[in-house]
């Protein structure tokens, strides 16, 4: 007869091995996007997201400009398009577990990883500069809301900017689609 503890061990062990056997993703259940259409689609959310920025920070409109209708209905359409890059093999590849890959396919997700992370470090980097130089120089201050666009715009491109890699390198490489 088991003990307690020993049936609670074997079903923890049970359900930990359904758990994360259900959520192991498969290449299979992601859309296989062509290169290309990963960097279109890539390029205009983030195009969109870039400019959505530099729109509400910089230019200010006044209030019901066309520009923001434009932008807003822009904005929509890139969300779609970044949705459905995640989705895409280009998006399994950024993300998988690593015993879901090869090794030429680890090695090339970390080259990746490691220049968006580049990135990232870079734009905080100069989010925070420009907090601090702009006041000096051009006597405008940033607000809270500025601060908050600027650094969800560069989180969302950090998100981004792995499949956008993955999916150029693939493509300069002359592979029309992502190895199954």
């Amino acid at each position: 007869m088991k003990t307690l503890k020993e049936e609670i061990f074997r079903l923890f062990g049970v359900y930990r091995k359904l758990f994360t056997e259900s959520v192991k993703p498969k290449r299979e259940q992601y859309f296989n996007l062509p290169s290309k259409a990963v960097l279109l689609l890539t390029g205009f959310s983030l195009t969109v997201l870039w400019v959505r920025f530099v729109l509400k920070v910089f230019v200010e409109p006044p209030d019901g400009h066309w520009s923001y209708l434009v932008v807003t209905i822009a904005l929509t359409i890139a969300v779609f398009s970044g949705i459905l890059v995640f989705v895409s093999t280009y998006g399994f590849l950024s993300s998988a577990p690593d015993d879901t890959l090869d090794e030429r396919e680890l090695s090339e997700r970390n080259r990746v990883y490691t220049s968006a992370y580049q990135f990232f470090a870079g734009a905080v980097a100069i989010g925070w500069i420009g907090m601090e130089i702009l006041p000096k120089m051009t006597g405008w201050t940033p607000d809270l809301q500025d601060a908050q666009l600027y650094l969800g715009s560069v989180l969302i491109t950090g998100l981004m900017f792995p499949i956008f890699l993955v999916a150029f390198r693939d493509m300069r490489s002359g592979s029309a689609e992502v190895e199954e």
